[in-house]
C-alpha cells in the first residue's frame, strides 16, 4: 500500500474534516456497510484511502506496510494509530488516532465507531488500555509530544460556553460561546464546541491543527 496522506498534518486535517459523520448515515468515504464495525476501516482510509479502508481488523495494523508497530504506550506521537486492548489479552479491540497525551493518564484521540457514538469524533481514553501504536512512514517526521509548541496558554476568561434549553427539565441541545463583553454567538456543532473547549483549556500539550485554530478564531472574532 502507498500512503495517500503523507504527513501527520494532512492525515489530521482530513480525519477531522469527517467529524460527525457515521456509518449510521451513509454515504461516508471509508465504508459502504452500515453493519460492520469500522474503526480500523476509518483509520486505514485516512492513511491509505480506498472505500472501504484497506484494513478491517485491528490487529492487522501490527503488520501493515508503510510504517512500523511498537508495543506499549511509551512512544506516542500525534496521528499515530493507537491499538486498544479492552480485555487485557494481548488482542486489539479498537483503534483511534493519537492526538495528545494529557499527562494525567489519559490521551485525547480521534476516530470512529467508539463505544459512546459511531460518529467520527474526539475522545478521551485511558493510557492503561493501549496495546501499541502503528506509525505510518510519514514523509516528514511527526513532532514528539514533549517538544510541541504551545498553541495557546490557558485563558479561562476569554470566553465561556453556555448551554441553552427552552425546558429546564430537559438536557440542553444547543450552546453559545459568550465573550467577556456580553457578545455571544451560537455554536454550530458539537465538533466546534469540542474545539472551543480544547482551546480554552489548553495548557500547551494538546496540539491543534491550523484548520482547527481557524474555526476557533472565527468564534473569538465574533464575541470579542
Amino acid at each position: 500500500m502507498t500512503l495517500t496522506r503523507t504527513t501527520p498534518a494532512l492525515a489530521g486535517a482530513y480525519a477531522t474534516s469527517l467529524a460527525g459523520r457515521s456509518r449510521d448515515e451513509l454515504p461516508v468515504p471509508w465504508t459502504a456497510d452500515p453493519g460492520i464495525d469500522d474503526c480500523a476501516r476509518f483509520c486505514s482510509h485516512v492513511i491509505w484511502g480506498g472505500k472501504p479502508g484497506p484494513i478491517s481488523w485491528v490487529d492487522n495494523f501490527k503488520s501493515a506496510g508503510d510504517g512500523s508497530y511498537a508495543a506499549g504506550a511509551g512512544d506516542l506521537q500525534p496521528w499515530d494509530v493507537i491499538l486498544f486492548d479492552w480485555e487485557g489479552n494481548g488482542v486489539g479491540n479498537h483503534v483511534e488516532f493519537m492526538v495528545a497525551d494529557l499527562g494525567n493518564g489519559y490521551v485525547r484521540t480521534f476516530g470512529a465507531n467508539g463505544s459512546d457514538t459511531r460518529a467520527a469524533a474526539y475522545r478521551l481514553r485511558p493510557k492503561s488500555y493501549i496495546l501499541g501504536r502503528f506509525r505510518p512512514a510519514w514523509v516528514t517526521a511527526a513532532t514528539p509530544l514533549n517538544h510541541v509548541t504551545p498553541t495557546a496558554p490557558r485563558r479561562f476568561r476569554m470566553f465561556t460556553i453556555v448551554p441553552v434549553t427552552s425546558n429546564p427539565k430537559e438536557p440542553a441541545k444547543a450552546a453559545y460561546v459568550c465573550g467577556m463583553r456580553g457578545k455571544r454567538a451560537p455554536i454550530k456543532s458539537p465538533y466546534h464546541r469540542e474545539l472551543l473547549t480544547r482551546y480554552r483549556d489548553n495548557g500547551g500539550a494538546d496540539t491543534m491543527l491550523t484548520a482547527e485554530m481557524d474555526i476557533v478564531a472565527g468564534y473569538l472574532k465574533r464575541v470579542n
